[in-house]
């Protein structure tokens, strides 16, 4: 990964905000290594959907907007509690 590697994480630095790496575990465009590299430049961890390709957020839909809705509403408590 090397360069890119150290450009994703100077990217990543700028991220102020609370992420969700998803990522298909059958995903034969980008590796999990990638996102495996992105969760850890975030310092957050990825969610895997067993089974999915590269794009779930279509072949997926109700799945990924259900671990959306499910980090945004874990986001608004942290924010609550704060």
């Amino acid at each position: 990964m090397g360069i890119a590697y150290a450009r994703l994480r100077g990217l990543a630095g700028h991220i102020t905000c609370p992420v969700l790496v998803i990522h298909g575990d059958r995903d034969a465009v980008v590796p999990p290594a990638w996102s495996a590299a992105l969760a850890a430049a975030l310092d957050t961890a990825v969610t895997p959907l067993p089974g999915a390709g590269h794009c779930p957020q279509v072949t997926r839909a109700a799945q990924v907007n259900t671990l959306i809705r499910d980090f945004a509403t874990g986001i608004e408590t942290e924010g609550a509690a704060a």
